[in-house]
């Protein structure tokens, strides 16, 4: 399952691996112009699916820091997280390449799986 739902992105000769986690990461932190610390990007991520689903602190924060050793993001001493420019790059670069949209055509490969799922225990 965990390729299924990971995507690469190829910048300046590396492979960058993102899951949709670590893209909503990336574009949140996109938008936001005094940063966020974890804390927020975990409220956040609550918020948007209705409470139904919060991202382990064990998988949030070494993603972050994985984003900052790799110059996707900075962190000040007040831990809050931005996009530097090459994050920038890295999310133009994953909408250029079509990354988002063969994420949205296999999340539709999971969905129909489901759906066979449903509709043979019925």
């Amino acid at each position: 399952m965990r390729k299924l739902l990971e995507v690469k992105v190829r910048f300046g000769g590396v492979d960058y691996t993102f899951n949709p986690l670590g893209i909503y990461i990336l574009k949140s932190l996109a938008d936001s112009k005094e940063g966020k610390n974890g804390y927020d990007i975990l409220k956040e991520i609550k918020m948007l699916s209705g409470g139904l689903w919060i991202p382990p602190k064990s998988t949030v924060y070494p993603m972050l820091k994985r984003f900052v050793d790799q110059e996707l993001l900075e962190v000040d001493e007040n831990g809050r997280y931005k996009l530097t420019d090459k994050g920038k790059t890295i999310l133009k670069e994953l909408e250029i390449q079509g990354a988002l949209a063969e994420l949205q055509r296999r999340l539709e490969v999971t969905q129909k799986i489901l759906e066979e799922l449903i509709r043979n225990n019925a």
